[in-house]
Order: structure tokens, then C-alpha cells, then sequence
């Protein structure tokens, strides 16, 4: 009988060492928070023009990690004036980055792809502080309207 008290022993003594050798396999979460400090984050608004509201306000959100094309977002859209409570739209997804436009195969464009696949949204990264909204051509538009975005952080 002391026999079988043994093996039982050497099996839980062998389970528990297999449990905590997995146990320390899963510190990758400290090399997950060295990622995310070398990572940037840009907070951009605008009030656009609207067939159907007063102006939509766009806040978008980019997360990326740092010197890379590449990222994901957040984008808030509220359209204001429709009724007692503006409404407010959140779309996410990735962020890519494009080289050349309609008019200037120089441009730098921000393509946003949401997760769901169902919308692309296209912006002009024409200076360090101003995105302008392009169609699925990347082109401006031919309105006189402001379709601009401002870093506000």
C-alpha cells in the first residue's frame, strides 16, 4: 500500500512542476508594456460637413508603435444638431500607411480599414498637425468646404 502512496505522490509532485513550468511561460506581459512605451498615440478633431446634420466631429484616435507606418485607431463620430442627443458612431481598426495620392505620388496617406471591413476612410497626412478626409480615389474634395482634421494631442 505504501507503494501506491508513493506513485500517487510522484504523479502530483510531477503535475505540479509541469503547472508551474507553464505558470512562468506566460510573463510575456512585461515585454507587452515595453511595446506600448515605445509606442505613440495622436489624438485628432475636426467638425466636417454633413449631407443630412449640422457638422459631424470627428475624433480620431491613433496608436502605433513608434517609427511604423502601421497601427490601429479609434474613430468617434458625432453628428450634431440631429435631433436632443448628438449621435455618435465608434468605429475601430487598423491603420496603414500609403505612399502617393491623386495629385502627388509624394503624398503620405493614412488608410483606416475597420475591423468589421465595412469602412475606409482615407486621410492626407499633409503636415504634423492636419489630415484631410479623401474619397476612395484619394482625392480632395472639390468643395470649398473644410474636410480637415488638427492634432489636438
Amino acid at each position: 500500500m505504501n507503494r501506491y502512496v508513493i506513485i500517487i505522490f510522484v504523479l502530483i509532485l510531477g503535475f505540479s512542476l509541469d503547472a508551474c513550468k507553464h505558470t512562468k511561460q506566460k510573463s510575456p506581459v512585461v515585454q507587452e508594456s515595453s511595446v506600448s512605451e515605445d509606442s505613440v498615440k495622436y489624438i485628432y478633431e475636426g467638425i466636417l460637413p454633413a449631407a443630412d446634420a449640422a457638422g459631424i466631429r470627428y475624433t480620431l484616435t491613433i496608436s502605433a508603435p513608434r517609427n511604423s507606418g502601421d497601427g490601429t485607431f479609434v474613430l468617434q463620430q458625432a453628428y450634431l444638431g440631429t435631433g436632443e442627443k448628438d449621435t455618435i458612431f465608434t468605429t475601430t481598426g487598423r491603420r496603414y500607411t500609403h505612399r502617393g495620392d491623386a495629385n502627388d505620388i509624394n503624398a503620405t496617406v493614412w488608410q483606416l480599414k475597420s475591423d468589421n471591413g465595412n469602412e475606409i476612410f482615407n486621410f492626407l497626412y499633409e503636415n504634423d498637425s492636419t489630415l484631410i478626409l479623401l474619397n476612395e480615389n484619394f482625392e480632395k474634395s472639390d468643395s470649398e468646404l473644410n474636410y480637415s482634421l488638427r492634432l489636438v494631442k
